[in-house]
This record gives structure tokens, sequence and C-alpha cells, in this order.
């Protein structure tokens, strides 16, 4: 597939009907990761609206829409990983012949987060440690106002304390975590952490 290779590297691995995107370093592994996540999840997201934040190659876009959300937006900043994203979801519309309601934005989070409307679950898988300085704050508020429900993924204990104190002052409680080890590739020992924040 010679897509492939001109989108280049990829951060998230993903079947493309045999072919697979060859995640950086072995990370990304969508199978797996996505598999976590669902514990998190209803049974069914029919009728939801989802909001991912650093969506990277739009792969949780994808499986969030096959589980039957109405609605998912995408914000990705990375240009290289925006066209990606915007290539599974063209080859996935293919692939099960119907169209998939999902809108990716290109730009900043802290630039596009407000005034989106309200979402029934929001992603935020490895993502908010990476924005810096004061915007973080802005994001996080915006978040608390947009939804009850928030899954996001952490590197460190440090990270989630960090952050569970920070949406604790929004209104929200941590309702769960779990520890992921086995995602990235050559680094086996690695570990992340899934955490739902729950509005009370």
């Amino acid at each position: 597939m010679v897509e492939l290779v001109e989108l280049g590297k990829w951060y998230q691995t993903i079947d493309l009907d045999g072919q697979m995107t060859r995640g950086y370093r072995g990370k990304g592994d969508v199978e797996k990761s996505w598999k976590n996540i669902k514990r998190f999840l209803p049974k069914t997201l029919e009728g939801l609206r989802i909001l991912d934040l650093g969506c990277n190659a739009g792969a949780y876009c994808v499986e969030s829409i096959l589980m039957g959300a109405e609605e998912v937006v995408g914000i990705e900043a990375n240009e290289h990983s925006f066209k990606q994203a915007v290539f599974v979801k063209e080859h996935m519309e293919k692939r099960y012949n119907r169209e998939m309601n999902i809108h990716y934005i290109h730009g900043k989070i802290h630039e596009h987060v407000g005034g989106l409307g309200a979402f029934d679950i929001i992603y935020a898988f490895s993502i908010l440690y990476h924005i810096r300085g004061s915007h973080i704050y802005g994001v996080c508020g915006h978040m608390a106002k947009s939804t009850k429900n928030i899954i996001a993924r952490f590197r460190s204990p440090i990270d989630i304390s960090k952050y569970s104190e920070m949406f604790k002052r929004l209104g929200f409680q941590v309702h769960e975590e779990f520890e992921e080890t086995g995602l990235f590739g050559e680094d086996k020992i690695r570990k992340k952490f899934l955490v739902q924040f729950i509005k009370k």
C-alpha cells in the first residue's frame, strides 16, 4: 500500500486489511490498548458523542464509531498524524461500506477544545502532560464544562496525583484506575496508567 510509505512513521499500529502500520519503535499497539480502554466504556456507545484529544492516527475514533458512537471529534496538532487520521477514516469507510461520522480538527488542543459543545466521554490518552504552561488549566477547564466522564492515560503515579487534584477542584473524582504493561514493543517493562474521572 503506497500510502503507508508516503505517510511515513506511524505511532499507532493499525491493521489496514492485512497491512500493518508500524508503530514507531513498536509503540501504539491499538488492539491491546483498546481492549484495556473498553473496560471503562459501556457495552455500546450507541448515541454517544465522543471527543478524542490528541487523536493521532484516529484509531480510537474509528473503534468508537464501530461501537455505535453517534459522532466522534478528534483534535490533532501534528500535521503528519492528522493526514494519517484522514487516511485511516477513508480506508475504514471503504472497508465497512459506510460513512463514519468522525470530524478531525487540525490544530493545538488549547485553541480548539472550547466551543465544541457537550460530550458524553472525552478521551485524553497520553496527551495532558504534553500540554505546557498555563494552557493546561484552560484545557482541563473546558473539559470539565463539556463532559462528566473523562478517560485519560498517564505515564506515572505522579501524573495521576497531579491531574487527580486538578480535576478534583473541577468537581471530578477518580472512578477507576488500571495499570497497563506490554503495550510498548521492545520496552516490555514500561508501564502506563488508565484513569477514569467522573463528575460528582
